[in-house]
């Protein structure tokens, strides 16, 4: 058995390459020969009515090239997480219409589209005053680390933002105060949560670990276990990452990482998530 572990060609953080080794090594210890492979475009290659695509029994995708993904799978490859999965979380505002009704989230509208920078009119903003007070937060669809999360306190800065975002997409939600400057990051494979850490920023609204947050290691209850079984089995993921909210003690969907870097989990919990992936993988291989 052979499998490829395909990574950004581009993108190469410690955070990266530590996770694609992790996976490498923990497949070599269960006999499977598994390369890092760099995703240059090569992987997409339709000729002569066919897809061209890489040799492997399996691929972990490491990346968010939706056309190389779709290819893989319609070149037969079995990808982990799959190309539906991943499309839907790897965009805020289809997670949030993929999950409403299955889980509780924060009160959420899609922003406006423009296909070019804009000036937003008065009328827009008066909407979205009449549905959020300040402060409110702003983000792009396609964020990720953090990056394109905002916090609008006042209406010129809503304006601002929103001028600023217009060619690309975004959401706007109420701000959970309470969930302020701290979240809940549950890692979760094959529907089963293997591990969680709280995360608290004491500089920042948001709690990721990249801009400043720490981590520390949390029990998981049952209802965070089943909050999160309904979101795995509703997207179709393997494993992923969910960032949780509380709200009155119960837990609001912040968003969920198809492709969420494990190497702080690991560090701080102990937990061996690579192995719970690598196991997992291997299972849904044998029984298919």
């Amino acid at each position: 058995m052979k499998g490829i572990i395909l990574v950004n060609a581009y993108y190469e953080t410690q955070a990266t390459v530590y996770q694609a080794n992790r996976m490498k090594e923990e497949f070599e210890k269960l006999s499977v020969q598994c390369d890092v492979v760099k995703n240059n475009g090569e992987f997409c290659h339709i000729k002569d009515g066919k897809i061209n695509t890489l040799s492997a029994d399996f691929c972990i995708y490491f990346d968010k090239d939706l056309y190389v993904l779709e290819a893989l799978e319609k070149g037969g490859v079995r990808v982990f997480n799959g190309y539906d999965a991943v499309r839907v979380c790897d965009d805020k505002m289809l997670t949030h219409l993929a999950l409403c009704g299955v889980v509780d989230m924060p009160d959420t509208i899609s922003g406006t589209y423009a296909y070019v920078r804009v000036e937003e009119s008065e009328e827009n903003v008066d909407r979205i005053e009449k549905r959020f007070s300040y402060p409110m937060v702003l983000k792009l669809n396609r964020s990720s680390l953090g990056a394109g999360v905002f916090l609008v306190k006042n209406r010129e800065e809503l304006v601002k933002k929103i001028e600023e975002c217009s060619k690309e997409g975004y959401l706007i939600q109420e701000f959970i105060k309470e969930s302020s400057g701290e979240d809940l990051r549950v890692i979760v494979v094959g529907g089963q949560c293997v591990c969680a850490i709280r995360r608290v920023s004491k500089v920042d609204f948001r709690s990721n670990i990249e801009l400043g947050g720490r981590g520390e290691r949390l029990e998981i209850t049952e209802e965070i276990r089943e909050f999160c079984k309904k979101i795995t089995d509703k997207l179709g993921l393997d494993y992923c990452g969910i960032d949780i909210l509380l709200k009155n003690d119960k837990p609001y969907l912040c968003e969920v990482n198809s492709n969420a870097h494990f190497k702080g989990i690991e560090s701080i919990t102990g937990v061996n998530v690579a192995k719970a992936i690598a196991t997992h993988v291997l299972g849904e291989i044998q029984r298919k």
